[in-house]
């Protein structure tokens, strides 16, 4: 009897010591989606994706815009990017489609995407990607700040809200801004909102940084023509007057008559 409890106390033991062991091995873990993102992050690039599907309700121009803002001057518009209508008709649509038969309409445009990439200090490369659409790239120049010259920025996403259904939208996604200096404590800081608020100027970071850029998507529905003229659109809200044939005849019937007078003129002159 007590060789059997001693048997069994030394497998206990036995158990216990290899349980120990197997609980201090390391083991593989699979890479998340959150792992991927600390990669870009350490390597200084910023990833943001936007659903652009709810736009499909109605038919609209998109274009993604790129502004730049300073302190103390006035915030202008630098690339402006037209992607065309958001869905297409099919047989209006030069490109195959791996799409159903019976399908009639192709949404073109359902989603986007922005990259920020750190070329140097100086220079940042903004990516915009739209699938069907268009990839293009665009230099964004940075600013240095203090003494020492430092580039130092950071991106934030703009709070999204619902938009009323409205002709024309414009709608702010990223800020790319740079940090500030702080006067009372003299370092570099840029803190305050996760999400950036469009309609609140008062707020952080847009109230102290010096220069920034805004990332944005614009839609809106052409309108159709009225009167007697025609308009061709071009992106959203702005259009080139097309005159009618009688107007062109009666313009080109006008300088064909100046351009006989001053040849009558001439002859004059030298006969004179």
């Amino acid at each position: 009897m007590k060789k059997r409890v001693w048997m069994a106390i030394i497998c206990l033991c036995l158990s216990a010591g290899l349980y120990a062991q197997d609980s201090l091995k390391v083991n593989t873990k699979q890479i998340a989606v959150e792992d991927i993102v600390d990669v870009l992050n350490v390597m200084r690039v910023k990833m943001f994706h936007f659903d652009l599907m709810p736009f499909l309700a109605d038919t609209y121009e998109v274009q993604v815009y790129v502004e730049e803002h300073e302190k103390g001057k006035t915030s202008k518009r630098i690339e402006l990017f037209r992607m065309g209508k958001n869905k297409e008709l099919l047989k209006d649509s030069w490109r195959y489609k791996d799409l159903p038969e019976d399908t009639e309409v192709w949404n073109k445009i359902t989603d986007l995407s922005l990259f920020l990439t750190s070329r140097n200090d100086s220079t940042t490369l903004l990516t915009i990607k739209v699938p069907n659409a268009m990839t293009a790239n665009v230099a964004l120049k940075l600013h240095p700040l203090g003494k020492e010259k430092v580039y130092f920025y950071e991106a934030r996403p703009y709070i999204l809200r619902n938009n009323p259904n409205a002709d024309s939208l414009n709608i702010p996604l990223v800020l790319y801004g740079s940090g500030w200096v702080d006067e009372q404590y003299g370092f570099m800081r840029f803190c305050g909102e996760r999400e950036i608020d469009g309609n609140d100027k008062t707020g952080m970071i847009l109230s102290n940084v010096p220069h920034y850029y805004v990332v944005g998507v614009g839609c809106c529905i052409r309108q159709p023509s009225k009167g007697n003229f025609d308009f061709l659109n071009i992106g959203c809200g702005s259009a080139i007057l097309v005159l009618k044939s009688k107007l062109l005849v009666w313009y080109c019937t006008h300088l064909s008559l100046s351009l006989r007078l001053n040849r009558t003129f001439v002859r004059k002159v030298k006969r004179i």
